[in-house]
């Protein structure tokens, strides 16, 4: 019997004693807690790099099977969860506000950290509206479509939300500053009297 044909009668027997095969791992860990914490750490430690690689393949072959996992464990530990960011933060906190930054680009608007970096780079890191530059962007996009429309600065893109991305508000609201630039003439169109100096009555 060559080795191909014994690891396909250990694979079918696995699948075929599945269950109960579990079970009996289950209860050796549980009567064995300590050497069983002292064995898996010793092989951790000799195949950190492997382990990683094959993690790290796993995932990505599994992307959704893998998040469905991760999500279920949040909602079953959420203490645990907690407790894991909070030592996350403390120890890198640089990797920590980056993970949350690439989670927040795909959680609002379905962008990737590429796409974000590839939109800023053809930018020249400028604001599509003053053109002024900044380390980071804010995304502009569509309320109502959720079309990503570019990347602005704070300031501007603050603007346009207050002006509820409507091209009439901000047209008369252009109109009134240059409205409020000629001399002499209030927003109504009526001339202003020039203001008379303020002076103190004598007692």
């Amino acid at each position: 019997m060559n080795v191909e044909t014994k690891v396909e009668q250990r694979r079918r027997y696995y699948v075929e004693n599945r269950d109960r095969i579990r079970e009996q791992q289950h209860q050796y860990r549980e009567t064995h807690k300590e050497e069983t914490k002292e064995r898996n750490r010793r092989y951790c430690a000799e195949h950190c790099e492997e382990n990683r690689a094959r993690s790290l393949a796993w995932q990505r072959e599994n992307r959704e099977r893998y998040r469905e996992r991760q999500n279920r464990w949040r909602k079953e530990h959420p203490e645990k969860t907690k407790e894991y960011g909070r030592r996350w933060r403390e120890k890198d906190p640089l990797a920590y506000k980056r993970t949350m930054w690439k989670a927040g680009l795909k959680h609002r608007y379905g962008m990737s950290d590429e796409t974000y970096r590839m939109m800023y780079a053809s930018q020249s890191g400028k604001c599509l509206i003053c053109g002024q530059s900044e380390k980071i962007l804010c995304v502009d996009h569509n309320h109502v479509t959720g079309v990503i429309r570019g990347l602005l600065c704070h300031v501007c893109n603050s603007g346009i939300g207050r002006f509820q991305d409507d091209p009439g508000l901000c047209e008369k609201a252009a109109q009134y500053l240059r409205n409020s630039m000629i001399p002499g003439v209030t927003r109504c169109g009526r001339s202003l009297h020039p203001a008379r100096p303020h002076t103190r009555s004598k007692p």
